[in-house]
Order: structure tokens, then C-alpha cells, then sequence
């Protein structure tokens, strides 16, 4: 008896820990499939509607929505636009359209059920008009930056400073943009970390044994490089000296007190009172915040790195 009772109390425990498996299966799936779901429509009121009536309303009104957003980029688009370039970009703008109501009608052919067609075309009119949105957003923005367009993850004015450069440790995730040269264009500013192994003098230690001991010698390099629209761009790269114990031979030579710094552009007033326009003057500010900063300017030919005093000339 007793191993009957024991098996079927296992038995028994078999069952209820199957029927618990599955309700905690079956809830399981319940909640993945109104995650997923409630992720895929989001708050989408065409999620909620019950009939196909209310699905249409719904898609039109985002098809609406669309296109106002696309309406408000073309037209800020078209402002930056002038001669055969805005008629070019009308032209564009007029085919693409074409295209979109062409493939939405060919793809509302695919629903399958009469009724859903055209809320098939709708919701790919909607697609299609919030992708060319992107499109020009992205276009308008390139206008505005006045930039060349990129076509890797790495600009081509840091691929020339890798490979030019390839024994500075680059900041790659820090640069600065800004007019220094006051061209109109700006120019790419990132810095980096130059180690060089120098061989001291001759010592003699405690023991009499003469022997070279080996210092690294350290310096902050900011390299200053123009981006074209095409050609290889031009950086122009600067050593400054890294000097912890402030020691530096040369009294007065621009250096640093540690390699963390920040990096800042300062624009000069112009104290010539008998210019009518004022000159562009900019300065590129290198700070650590122990020793004086350091100052990078444009002379007119070429940059020149000199100490910056405490009432912000450069000396």
C-alpha cells in the first residue's frame, strides 16, 4: 500500500506540475505576443479599430500627416535651392510622387481582399512619404552644415591623418569643428597623444655601474585639417610638449602640465579702429588647468602656437 500511495501521490505531483507548466507556457505566450504586438503597433490608433471603415479613417489621417511633414521639409529644401538646382530638385520631387502612387496602386493589388485595397495603398503611400522625408531632411541638413557628404564611418580628413600620422594616438571621438582661418569653410580640430622614447645621459648608480637609462618624452598633438567637397584634405599637426614637472629648457616655449586638456575657440576683437570691417580673428585655446594655456592662431599664412596670457591675448 504503501508504495501504491507513494506512486500515485507522485503521479498526482506529475500532473499538477505539468498543468502548471503549461498555464505558465501558455501565459508566457500570451505576454510575448501582446509585447510584441502592443511593439509593433505602439501607441497606432489603427491598432484599436474595428471595422474596416474606422481602418480607413485611420490610414488616411496618418497619410495626411505624412505628407504635411514632408511638405514643410521640401519646402524649407527648396529656400536653399537656386537656379537648375531648385528646378532639378522640383523635377525630383514631381517623379518621385509619380513613382510612390504607381507602386502604392500595384502594391494595394496584393491585400487580397476588395474591400482593404485601398487601405493597403494608403498605408504605403504613408510609408514611402515618411521615407522621402528622411531623404530630404538629410539633404537639407547637408545644405545647411555646408559640408561634404561622408561615404564611410570614417571622414576622409581623419583617414589622412591614420595613415599619415599612424604613430599618434588620435582621439578619434573628440574633435571640434570651426572657421579658424576665417575662409568661410571650417576646419576639423582633434587631438592626440605622441610618445617618443628618448635616451638619457650616462649615469653612474650607487654601485659605480655606468649604465642609460630610457625616458619617454610626451606631447599633446593637435592636428587642424580642412575637408574639401573633393581632393585630399590638408591637416596642418602641432606638437606640444607634455612637461609634468614644469621644466621646460626653453623659458617661456609654449608646453603643457598633463595631456587632459580641453579645447576651445575664442574669437579676438579687432583693435585696429580704422578698419571698416572688422577682421575675422580666432583663436584655437588649449587648456589643462595647471599650466598657462596654450593658444593656436592663424597669421595669415600658417598657425602659429604660443602661450596665452591670463587676460586672454596671446603672447
Amino acid at each position: 500500500m504503501f508504495f501504491k500511495s507513494g506512486k500515485i501521490m507522485r503521479q498526482n505531483l506529475f500532473f499538477v506540475c505539468l498543468s502548471l507548466f503549461s498555464t505558465t507556457l501558455l501565459v508566457s505566450l500570451v505576454m510575448f505576443n501582446s509585447e510584441a504586438y502592443a511593439q509593433r503597433n505602439g501607441a497606432d490608433p489603427c491598432a484599436r479599430a474595428k471595422s474596416t471603415s474606422e481602418v480607413h479613417d485611420c490610414v488616411n489621417k496618418k497619410k495626411d500627416e505624412a505628407q504635411t511633414r514632408m511638405g514643410e521639409t521640401y519646402r524649407a529644401l527648396m529656400e536653399t535651392q537656386e537656379g537648375d538646382a531648385r528646378q532639378e530638385l522640383a523635377e525630383s520631387q514631381k517623379n518621385w510622387i509619380m513613382y510612390r502612387d504607381a507602386h502604392c496602386k500595384w502594391e494595394a493589388t496584393l491585400s487580397g481582399t476588395a474591400s482593404l485595397d485601398r487601405a493597403y495603398e494608403l498605408s504605403c503611400v504613408t510609408d514611402l512619404t515618411d521615407l522621402r522625408n528622411s531623404v530630404l531632411q538629410a539633404a537639407t541638413e547637408e545644405q545647411i552644415a555646408a559640408s561634404p557628404r561622408e561615404f564611410a564611418n570614417q571622414p576622409r580628413w581623419m583617414n589622412v591623418l591614420t595613415e599619415s600620422y599612424p604613430d599618434i594616438f588620435w582621439r578619434f571621438g573628440s574633435f571640434v569643428s570651426a572657421d579658424l582661418n576665417c575662409d568661410g569653410q571650417d576646419e576639423q580640430i582633434m587631438t592626440g597623444l605622441s610618445i617618443a622614447h628618448i635616451q638619457e645621459a650616462l649615469i653612474v648608480d650607487r654601485s659605480s655601474v655606468s649604465k642609460r637609462e630610457k625616458a619617454n618624452e610626451v606631447s599633446l598633438v593637435v592636428a587642424i585639417s580642412d575637408n574639401p567637397n573633393a581632393g585630399i584634405p590638408t591637416p596642418s599637426v602641432h606638437k606640444i610638449v607634455v612637461d609634468e614637472l614644469n621644466q621646460t629648457e626653453v623659458k617661456g616655449a609654449a608646453h603643457l602640465c598633463r595631456p587632459s586638456v580641453s579645447i576651445a575657440v575664442e574669437e579676438i576683437a579687432s583693435t585696429n579702429v580704422e578698419e571698416e570691417t572688422p577682421r575675422c580673428q580666432k583663436t584655437l585655446v588649449i587648456d589643462d588647468k595647471i599650466c598657462t594655456p596654450v593658444a593656436i592662431h592663424w597669421d595669415g599664412l600658417s598657425y602659429t602656437v604660443v602661450n596665452k596670457d591670463t587676460d586672454g591675448e596671446s603672447q
